[in-house]
Formats: C-alpha cells, structure tokens, sequence
C-alpha cells in the first residue's frame, strides 16, 4: 500500500533562483537559503504532495504530472511552451502568506486538470 500512496501524490517542483553559469559557491548559498522554504512548503501543502527543489539546468525534460513554480526572475529564461503545468510565484518564497497563496494556487491547478 504504500508505494500506492507514494504513485497518488502531486508532485510539485520549485525551481531555484539561479543561472547555468552560477559558481559553485553562489549555487550551494541558494540551496543553502531555500532548503527551510522548500521544506515548509511541503508542510503547508501536507502529504497529498511531494516539494522538491532542482536548478533550471538540472530539469532534462519537464514532466505534464509535475507543477512547476517558477521564480519570477526567471521569467525570460524558461521557455513555458515546454511546460504544461507552471505558477510563476514571488522569487522570495520565506513568508507564511506567500507559502498559503501557492499552496492554493496549486490546489486549484491540480484539481481544474481533473476537469
């Protein structure tokens, strides 16, 4: 039963705020800086949802069953016809009332699919 459960969550991935030509260094502080928000993020979403966090150049190929959040300095660089389910959100995603407007922006997402 549980990989069951595992199958039925929405997964969710928010994309970090960085460019393919960030050091090392400056990558790690932004991993560093979102791992709580990403964290809490998944608390508030609760266990229907799976939170991950991956670097633009990381993603190979965008999945149709993941939402992507993407940061709005981000805007000009993702080409979103490659995206079928995609919330641009506030770059800064560290406040309560900004973790609650995403959550329920991708609950309304995820449920207009089933439509």
């Amino acid at each position: 039963m549980g990989n069951s459960e595992e199958y039925q969550k929405q997964k969710v991935m928010f994309i970090l705020p960085s460019t393919v030509v960030s050091s090392p260094d400056s990558r790690m502080f932004v991993l560093s800086q979102y791992r709580e928000p990403v964290n809490r993020m998944q608390e508030y979403f609760g266990n229907n949802y799976l939170v991950k966090s991956n670097f633009l150049d990381n993603i190979k190929k965008f999945d149709d069953d993941t939402i992507y959040l993407i940061p709005e300095q981000l805007r000009h660089v993702i080409d979103f016809e490659k995206i079928s389910k995609r919330i641009m959100v506030p770059s800064s995603i560290f406040g309560d009332e900004v973790l609650e407007d995403i959550r329920r922006e991708v609950a309304v997402l995820q449920m207009s699919r089933r439509i």
